[in-house]
């Protein structure tokens, strides 16, 4: 899940797992949820489809430059996202 934030975060289009479509096919449950949400008046797709879109065009303000939260956003190695992430919380 967390891979799929960062490319939403990164390339500004949203990764099949977080469409609405898959999470209500995938997500045991949410289907009731989401009956419950609507008999209580509350769209919860639209709320949903909002917090991708602010997710999508937050400015990070972690202390790393684009280049490091690419870098971040894709390293398979422990040790390089410590890294980035110390230096990020270095900068404050």
């Amino acid at each position: 899940m967390t891979r799929n934030v960062c490319r939403l975060i990164n390339e500004k289009s949203v990764p099949e797992e977080l469409t609405f479509e898959w999470q209500v096919g995938n997500n045991l449950g949410l289907r009731e949820m989401l009956k419950f949400a609507a008999s209580r008046e509350v769209e919860y797709e639209g709320r949903y489809r909002h917090a991708l879109e602010i997710i999508a065009n937050a400015e990070l303000r972690n202390g790393l430059n684009q280049e490091d939260n690419e870098k971040l956003f894709k390293s398979p190695f422990a040790d390089e996202v410590v890294h980035l992430i110390l230096k990020g919380i270095s900068q404050f």
